[in-house]
């Protein structure tokens, strides 16, 4: 009985630690989407859907998450 119940606090910790954002956590505009984030993780390239023409994006964005421009 104590093993399921350890397990159980074990896996709500995790999820409730995971629940709460980061200090830094940032959303982009509305109608936007991000596309790709480089591998460091500082530039996000996004797109804005409402300017798709055929099967491309006219207008893009990137986003320094490092600075927040």
């Amino acid at each position: 009985m104590k093993k399921p119940l350890l397990l159980l606090a074990i896996v709500l910790a995790t999820f409730a630690e995971s629940a709460w954002a980061d200090k830094n956590f940032k959303t982009s505009a509305e109608l936007t989407s991000g596309v790709a984030i480089s591998p460091c993780g500082q530039y996000l390239v996004g797109a804005y859907p409402s300017y798709l023409v055929g099967e491309t994006y006219t207008v893009s964005y990137l986003y320094d998450n490092l600075f927040g421009e």
